[in-house]
């Protein structure tokens, strides 16, 4: 479940495909214009993604009009980190191998011009095969200047972003700050904060 949305795992009728759909529903009082626009930001972010291995691909965005709900149609990656956190123990040639691969899915979105401002244990996903996939992209930035949004999940959100923030902060410094955190989260082994 995410913040505006829940996931589903769907099977496509014809082909038995598995895929993974996020069901959008506008809050209330929310501008419709502005949630739509919302959801295609995400959708896009992920479709520039699409070639790089360590990020869920987006297929498609389908629209209900009627019930004014927005389906994000993606990856379907079966294990999700804090899943895994909670009930897996770790060694620290895990840890690093794990983080190895966040640090260079990060790194690439970063090269491809894009801040996450989100990044989380519930944000990396790993594919049968091991190999991490990362998700949400809702509230990812050009990395093109200083970024004024207050946005991201407590304790993985940079100091500065408690700070001025009307000065601005840079996003993909912020974005190596959560790494941190969830390096530290990975190796303490702790879920209590």
């Amino acid at each position: 479940s995410g913040s505006m949305g829940t996931v589903s795992k769907v099977r496509h009728p014809v082909t038995s495909k598995i895929f993974a759909v996020k069901t959008f529903h506008p809050l209330e009082g929310e501008s419709i214009p502005a949630f739509a626009a919302a959801i295609q930001h995400e959708f896009s972010v992920g479709v520039a993604m699409a070639d790089h291995p360590s990020f869920a691909r987006s297929y498609a965005l389908l629209t209900d009009s009627e019930s004014l709900q927005i389906h994000l149609v993606m990856e379907y990656v079966p294990l999700a980190l804090l899943e895994l956190l909670r009930y897996a123990h770790w060694t620290h040639g895990d840890t690093h191998c794990l983080f190895t691969q966040v640090l260079g899915a990060v790194l690439a979105f970063h090269d491809s011009g894009f801040a996450h401002r989100d990044l989380k244990p519930g944000n990396v996903l790993l594919s049968a095969g091991g190999h991490v996939k990362l998700i949400d992209f809702g509230e990812a930035v050009l990395v093109d200047g200083n970024t004024t949004s207050f946005t991201g999940t407590r304790p993985y959100m940079a100091p500065e972003l408690y700070a001025s923030i009307e000065d601005g902060y840079d996003a993909a410094a912020a974005d190596l700050w959560s790494l941190g955190m969830l390096l530290l989260r990975l190796y303490l082994d702790d879920d209590s904060w």
